[in-house]
This record gives structure tokens, sequence and C-alpha cells, in this order.
């Protein structure tokens, strides 16, 4: 038989008073029970802090006029003037990064390889770029591309009858199994 406790706070609510927690760490109101303690009024001074800090900037966009406002053609857009700014500052940055020298901008390492193999080069220098722009092909997961250019290059080695170095062998032979093993 279930006792008026476990009904209306449930078995929570009789382990703590129990414990003898409940008068000592809650209090009951209308709602249920609430910690004592600063945490509530930590918590009511953060949501009131908020709310001001909210209702000011509102209040200063409308006053100023708001330059996110004016950009976007009239409808509000709710990134603020340091976002906007941010935002501008990387496309700067992505525009002048140089894919050479930065190692997460493989797409555009495959671009500078495939413009290398664009005006015929002489054979090593076309081995060494297919052999690179497969390797940034197979990290940019265009996994049957650079098992075409892994394929080219064995078939240039062996038309050129130029022995692929035992090492160089192996890698290739890494690349191929690592797109079977991406394809499925």
């Amino acid at each position: 038989m279930r006792t008026d406790s476990q009904t209306s706070g449930g078995v929570f609510s009789l382990a703590l008073r129990k414990v003898g927690l409940s008068r000592r760490w809650l209090v009951v109101g209308s709602a249920g029970q609430f910690p004592r303690g600063l945490l509530p009024g930590i918590l009511a001074w953060v949501v009131l802090a908020w709310m001001i800090g909210m209702t000011a900037a509102t209040a200063q966009d409308v006053a100023a006029g708001s330059t996110a406002t004016q950009e976007a053609g009239g409808s509000r857009d709710p990134r603020g003037p340091g976002t906007l700014e941010m935002a501008r500052l990387l496309h700067q940055l992505a525009q002048q990064a140089n894919p050479m020298e930065n190692r997460f901008l493989n797409l555009g390492r495959v671009e500078v390889f495939r413009r290398a193999l664009e005006g015929n080069p002489e054979p090593e220098r076309e081995l060494q770029a297919r052999f690179q722009l497969s390797t940034e092909l197979l990290q940019v997961n265009r996994l049957d591309e650079a098992l075409v250019e892994i394929g080219r290059v064995r078939s240039t080695t062996q038309a050129l009858e130029m022995p692929l170095l035992e090492a160089n062998d192996i890698n290739l032979s890494l690349r191929e199994a690592l797109c079977h093993m991406r394809r499925g």
C-alpha cells in the first residue's frame, strides 16, 4: 500500500526524508521541491543579467539602425558586427592560404597537381605528380579517381620500363588497399 508521501513526492522524496536531507537541502514550494542555498539565487541573477543584456542590445540595434540590417537589405540579420567581421577575416585568410603549405587544404592540392599534369611534364615529374594526386584524392575521399591515378602510375612505370622502388610500390599498394577498404 502506498503512503501519501510516495504518491505526492515520489520515491526520491521518500528516500531524502529517510536520510534527513529534505529539511536541510530542499525547500518545498507550490511547484515541487527546490534546492536551498546559493544556486537558485545565482541562477536568477544570471537570467536577469542575460535579459537586461538582450534588451540593451536590441535597443542599441534599433537606435543605431543596425549595420547588419542595412547589409541584408532591410531584413534583420541575427549576426552582430563582431561575427560579420570574423567571417570576413576568415574568408580573407582562406583566400590567401597556400594549399601546399596547409595540410588540411587537400582539395586545393588536388587542383595544383592536376594543373602540373596538364603541360606534358617529363616522365619522372609526371610520376611524382600522379603519386601525390592519388594521395590527395584518397584523402578527399574521391576513391575512384584515386584508383585511376594509381593505375596510371603503375602503367606509366611499366610503359617506360622504369622500376618502382620497393617503398613506392608498397605505398601505392597501401593506398590502393585503403581505397578498396573505404569503398566497402
